[in-house]
């Protein structure tokens, strides 16, 4: 898919990795606690140590849609997804809109929404405000021997109606034009990261905005759309990819940066604040905002030339609370052998899954993934440390817990036996 296979170009040119899976396990659902215990016998994890832990993160992935080519109940490579205010999901993968639906049997299934009926036009991202849907498709072209993005055109998709529901428009932009990621505001204004702001110079071409601010119209039969620039490239050192607005700031992940920028009274971009920093081999991805959480798909890829293989992929919690915002709250991890990237992650809505529960879109291989969690052991196991500490990532610690974790067998076999119950 050539939109996968740009985003790749990317973290071989700047070590900002794309959306890559290369989960190969068969195994469909695991509950897990930090310390490598399992409720199930479905899987294996390492997860994080903490010799302060006091309760141990108990959480679980489950695969509801499989990444095997099976038409009607399988899911291919994505790049995002979206809930509309109604509580439908939609999925965006290649060149194809999907809509994820719960039948009588209780298992899901793909239904198709869209389709450019072109390998070189991709849905890359997609955004809904009530129950309008929109939607970007990149188009590729072969340039400088590579598949480079050039052109973004804009669905705007209503979901109420079945019929004459779908109208388009071509977004003007810069020479090489992408998106990795769509937000959108409380008056409907959408704001569209360029996945190109600087990688272009590598092309010969001017830099160009990091993200753009898009004023969408529909007078029930022309859907036209105004654009400009809304933030520099000469503010970032990287290219945006996952955009976010919560609490009259916008967040959108930098390479190994989270950028936070509040907006100004008049709908201006403020000043940059980096709200959190991870290794320089890891990306960070897709996210969501979960209650007073930044919830952030992290993807580490290690260099075995002439490849990128992915090593390491975690969700991690990020506290967007003023006295303690940046720190690290806890974390999913996941096995080398079997871990999961993906490609957009979200709060789940109405009733297709578990309240309160993740859905994840898996990347290069597909699938669709359900993360639910205890939320009464997400908080308290990691001190206040920021991702600059990197302290979550001491799973050789494992060992040496062991006697901390012993302390709290009751406790954590009590919280254990009521969550599971609950599920």
């Amino acid at each position: 898919m050539k939109q996968i296979t740009f985003l790749l170009i990317l973290c071989v040119i700047l070590l900002s990795a794309s959306v890559c899976d290369k989960n190969d396990s068969d195994k469909k659902n695991a509950i897990i606690t930090q310390n490598n215990t399992e409720v199930s016998d479905d899987n294996n994890n390492n997860n994080i140590n903490n010799d302060n832990n006091e309760l141990q993160f108990i959480y679980s992935i489950e695969e509801v849609i499989t990444k095997d080519e099976i038409p009607g109940t399988s899911l291919g490579a994505t790049t995002d997804l979206t809930f509309t205010e109604s509580g439908r999901l939609f999925v965006a993968s290649g060149s194809i809109l999907y809509e994820i639906i719960k039948n009588s049997a209780g298992t899901y299934t793909t239904i198709q929404i869209a389709n450019t009926n072109s390998a070189d036009h991709e849905f890359s991202a997609i955004v809904s405000k009530g129950d309008i849907l929109y939607a970007a498709v990149t188009k590729s072209e072969l340039l400088h021997d590579y598949m480079l993005p050039v052109e973004i055109e804009l669905y705007r998709i209503d979901t109420t109606i079945e019929s004459d529901n779908i109208h388009t428009l071509i977004i003007p932009g810069p020479t090489y034009f992408g998106t990795g990621g769509m937000a959108i505001d409380a008056t409907g204004n959408i704001y569209l990261s360029n996945t190109m702001s600087l990688l272009g110079q590598f092309f010969l071409a001017p830099a160009e905005a990091a993200i753009f601010k898009i004023v969408p119209s529909f007078d029930g039969t022309t859907f036209s759309a105004t654009i400009s620039e809304w933030l520099s490239s000469d503010t970032t050192e990287n290219t945006p990819l996952g955009i976010k607005i919560h609490n009259n700031n916008l967040y959108f992940g930098n390479g190994n940066d989270l950028i936070e920028i509040p907006f100004n009274a008049d709908g201006t971009a403020g000043e940059i604040n980096i709200l959190a920093t991870t290794d320089k081999d890891v990306n960070y991805q897709q996210f969501c905002i979960v209650k007073n959480y930044l919830v952030a798909s992290e993807v580490f890829l290690e260099h075995n030339n002439p490849i990128w293989e992915l090593k390491d992929a975690k969700i991690t919690f990020i506290s967007l609370d003023e006295q303690n915002k940046g720190a690290i709250i806890n974390q999913m991890i996941f096995n080398p052998t079997d871990t999961y990237a993906f490609s957009g992650i979200i709060e789940s809505k109405g009733n297709l899954f578990k309240n309160g529960s993740l859905i994840a879109a898996g990347s290069t291989t597909g699938g669709l993934y359900e993360l639910t969690y205890d939320p009464e052991t997400l908080q308290g196991v990691i001190n206040n440390t920021t991702n600059n500490n990197n302290t979550a990532n001491n799973n050789d610690t494992a060992n040496n817990n062991d006697t901390a974790n012993n302390n709290n067998t009751t406790t954590l076999e009590s919280i254990q036996d009521s969550w599971v119950a609950s599920q």
